[in-house]
């Protein structure tokens, strides 16, 4: 699943605090959920040691997810908690909008129903699907 639109701590937390403990793993894990900024210690905490960011269980709770690019493999963790639980829980996540993106501005005659004429998803902040961004359907 790619995740280049999101932020990873926030990925991170999302699936930690869905996750489980499996075995005797619950015997180290923690009750309270994860919060964005102890995931962003956890993501930092390998990006000092140089070690890429593979988290097979966190604080007791089973993940299998290599964080360390922008597209990560969920079957391990799907396996484990639950058939397609990364992505119920990532899309439930609000996007990080491209800072490169400048969307076109409304331009007259604009007629795509779906996003206003503007060419963009003002929710998510990316181009919109139907008019690809010009704000008028074919």
């Amino acid at each position: 699943m790619n995740i280049a639109n999101y932020d990873k701590a926030e990925v991170l937390a999302a699936l930690y605090n869905r996750a489980t403990p499996q075995g005797m793993s619950w015997l180290q894990s923690e009750e309270q959920d994860m919060t964005i900024h102890e995931a962003r210690e956890v993501l930092a905490t390998y990006a000092d040691t140089g070690v890429r960011p593979y988290l097979d269980y966190l604080k007791g709770r089973v993940m299998k997810i290599n964080m360390s690019h922008d597209e990560i493999d969920t079957r391990l963790y799907n396996r484990d908690n639950g058939k397609d639980a990364a992505e119920h829980v990532i899309e439930q996540l609000k996007p990080v909008p491209d800072p490169a993106y400048h969307p076109p501005r409304r331009k007259p005659g604009s007629d795509c129903a779906p996003c206003g004429g503007w060419g963009y998803n003002k929710d998510s902040g990316r181009r919109c699907q139907f008019c690809e961004g010009t704000g008028v359907t074919q």
